[in-house]
């Protein structure tokens, strides 16, 4: 039997549960959760929730038919071949699922979002010319099969996309919970500015990303830059009609934008900044003035002057100085 703490380090249900039926699983389940019950051991409370939560995703594999191909998940190519794809971790989302792997990110999207999966899969990116391309290609998704029209399919009818990753890329989410509620304020100014950044880019390419978050953003520790790999369902044209969104940017979506209903800088912006509030710690940010007065502030210029509005703040909060964040693929996930 493992011991609490070795529970707390298992990232994949199949390292916790050996039974190869559902009815098997769930009987692991049922003990292990007798065993490290609060009202039994009130201090095992930490364990249970681990161990309900693996439980909870071995329940979706066994739906997905996924269950026992050693944490991979198992994809119908066009040509009607079979690919297993590993991953590191996954948890759901709003639209369906997402499986973060070492070289790619596997979004599952449900079938009654198909127009929303067609809207991610049409996103195209241009630029300038080839200094903007080096510039921002590494920071925008690209396809994991050649074959990027065509959408791949899970056993359950879901919808399947896969994108590139760079192995150091981590999750923003994951590297938040790491860090346990609070990224340091100077690894949290150059994962706000790298964002900043990329809404210039979407400026010049008058897209709306509408869903820039901890769950959209994967970040590059050595390197202090990032990649946007999720959240493209939601891209909208500058004036076109906004027709979905997520929870979270509902309720930062700006003034202008609930008024006119139309696609804008200005959402991007408002993310950014919730983003930039969430990884200080939220409610509580103990930060320079000048960064939280820029956090807490409402945006209402082009992206790139408040990305120029940004690096004042930035600036004036006190000396630049650079920080290595050791923090590795193996860290967050074993």
């Amino acid at each position: 039997m493992l011991s609490g703490s070795q529970i707390l380090k298992i990232k994949k249900p199949e390292r916790l549960f050996t039974g190869t039926t559902e009815d098997e699983v769930r009987g692991e389940f049922h003990r292990l959760a007798r065993r490290y019950h609060p009202d039994h051991y009130p201090e095992a409370g930490e364990v249970f929730t681990a161990v309900n939560g693996l439980y909870q995703q071995a329940v979706k594999r066994f739906a997905a038919g996924t269950w026992g191909e050693a944490g991979g998940l198992k994809i119908e190519l066009p040509d009607g071949k079979y690919k297993t794809i590993e991953y590191l971790t996954d948890r759901p989302f709003e639209l369906g699922h997402v499986y973060i792997g070492t070289l790619h990110i596997t979004y599952t999207i449900k079938p009654e979002f198909h127009d929303l999966f067609v809207k991610a899969a049409n996103v195209k990116f241009t630029y300038a010319d080839k200094n903007m391309q080096n510039q921002f290609e590494t920071y925008l998704p690209q396809r994991f099969f050649p074959n990027a029209d065509s959408a791949f399919k899970l056993k359950n009818g879901d919808l399947c996309m896969v994108y590139q990753k760079d192995p150091e890329l981590l999750s923003l989410r994951d590297v938040l919970n790491h860090y346990k509620g609070r990224i340091p304020g100077r690894h949290a100014a150059w994962i706000i500015g790298t964002l900043g950044n990329l809404v210039c880019y979407l400026s010049f390419q008058k897209i709306s990303h509408q869903d820039i978050s901890l769950d959209t953003y994967f970040i590059h520790p050595r390197l202090h830059t990032g990649a946007l790999l999720g959240g493209w369902w939601y891209a909208t044209k500058f004036n076109h009609r906004v027709t979905h969104v997520p929870v979270r940017t509902l309720n930062l979506l700006p003034f202008a934008v609930r008024r006119t209903k139309k696609a804008s800088h200005l959402t991007d912006l408002e993310l950014v900044r919730g983003v930039g509030r969430e990884i200080l710690g939220d409610d509580d940010l103990k930060v320079p003035k000048s960064i939280e007065k820029w956090l807490n502030s409402v945006a209402t210029k082009s992206a790139i002057e408040d990305y120029s509005s940004w690096l004042y703040a930035r600036d004036t909060s006190g000396p630049r100085q650079f920080v290595k964040m050791a923090l590795t693929s193996e860290n967050l996930y074993g």
